[in-house]
């Protein structure tokens, strides 16, 4: 991704239009849109790296639960749907919401 935008960023300091740009790179699949954008990052942060990203960091329990052995899961869930269908059956066709 940042070599395609330092080659946007390239013809542009060279003196090429984005509409230039454009049509030299449009068979390559870039968008008339992400050069403008690129050009745009790059008039307001001198640079062509992403920006870093606001919003919520991941939370502690993201990786306890990454940390959790793959077989361990797969034992808890196994038989899920057999254990399920059992119920079902006990309880007339009517499945407790604490299973769904």
């Amino acid at each position: 991704m940042a070599e395609r935008r330092q080659i946007i960023i390239n013809k542009f300091l060279n003196g090429e239009s984005a509409g230039g740009i454009f049509k030299a790179l449009k068979t390559g699949g870039v968008k008339r849109d992400y050069i403008y954008r690129t050009i745009k990052r790059y008039r307001e942060t001198s640079s062509v790296e992403d920006r870093k990203r606001s919003g919520r960091p991941r939370s502690v329990r993201t990786k306890i639960w990454d940390e959790i052995p793959m077989d361990y899961v797969r034992a808890a869930c196994d038989g899920f749907e057999k254990r399920l269908k059992l119920v079902k059956e006990q309880r007339g066709g009517i499945i407790p919401k604490n299973l769904l």
